[in-house]
């Protein structure tokens, strides 16, 4: 989704917050913790934006699981731009 009818078509703030949302939630179902098997729902999501990513930028998503517990789990999300590995964005997801 794009933020600009014109111009460098810029990625909108909430299709990345998406992809966080996805890709984290996926690494804590990848832990392999009993009771975190499924997606779930979010607690906390917050995402800072420090570059938007524009048409045609291969971006990389990476997530790591900061905690994992009963009831609460931490990860932190970066999405990266591929060609220079600048850092675009980064986020704090509580699940």
């Amino acid at each position: 989704y794009s933020n600009t009818p014109v111009g460098p078509q810029t990625s909108h703030g909430g299709a990345i917050a998406t992809f966080f949302d996805i890709t984290t939630s996926m690494a804590i179902c990848a832990c392999d913790v009993p009771g975190w098997q499924s997606t779930g729902v979010s607690r906390n999501l917050a995402v800072t934006y420090y570059k938007p990513p524009v048409e045609g930028d291969a971006v990389i998503v990476e997530a790591e699981v900061m905690s994992i517990g009963r009831s609460v789990a931490t990860v932190r999300g970066v999405l990266r731009r591929e060609s220079d590995g600048a850092v675009l964005a980064t986020c704090h997801h509580d699940r």
